[in-house]
């Protein structure tokens, strides 16, 4: 998924379930380049998950098969 697939998706979910004050605050773009520079500190094959404000990181047991 590129970043302009990214910010095509975010916008159109939002588009679809309106914009909330913080979905305005900063520019898609920039929220995307802080989720890709996130995201490339993970291990390949990490789930991600999001609880509130906070964010789970579930990664395959070793020797899990």
């Amino acid at each position: 998924m590129s970043c302009g697939d990214s910010i095509e998706a975010m916008r159109a979910s939002f588009d679809k379930k309106g914009w909330c004050p913080c979905c305005t605050a900063r520019p898609l773009e920039e929220v995307i380049d802080e989720l890709i520079a996130f995201g490339s500190g993970i291990p390949t094959g990490t789930l991600v998950g999001r609880c509130l404000d906070s964010l789970i990181l579930l990664t395959e047991p070793e020797g899990w098969d």
